[in-house]
């Protein structure tokens, strides 16, 4: 059954992830290849059907040479001139500290915490 839905357009991690695709002449057939899935996983991913490229968001970045954070956050990288609050400085050694698959949970969590607060 073919879904007839609109694609997820607020999803601004899987917008990067399009985009990204798009400017460097990747389909999706070639993402999921890479990942070993099949593929209607991608089509899910568009139409909200879950977020599970989560647990993929390290191997999509390095597959499109571009960084997690980039995908998640929008940025290359922290410019070193731009201060963090003690909060920013707070989670991010937290985060740091965590076992890759805690950080991969807490952020799972934290972008389903963000849509599901804004509307």
């Amino acid at each position: 059954m073919r879904n007839t839905e609109r694609p997820v357009t607020d999803d601004p991690v899987l917008g990067r992830i399009l985009t990204t695709m798009e400017k460097k002449g990747v389909n999706q057939q070639d993402v999921t290849r890479h990942l070993g899935l099949g593929n209607g996983a991608f089509t899910r991913w568009k139409y909200n059907n879950g977020k599970s490229y989560l647990q993929y968001l390290t191997r999509i970045a390095d597959y499109l040479g571009v960084s997690r954070d980039y995908l998640l956050l929008g940025k290359e990288e922290i410019v070193e001139n731009e201060k963090l609050s003690k909060n920013e400085q707070k989670l991010l050694e937290t985060f740091r500290n965590l076992k890759k698959i805690e950080q991969d949970m807490f952020l799972r969590l934290l972008i389903g915490f963000i849509s599901t607060s804004n509307p």
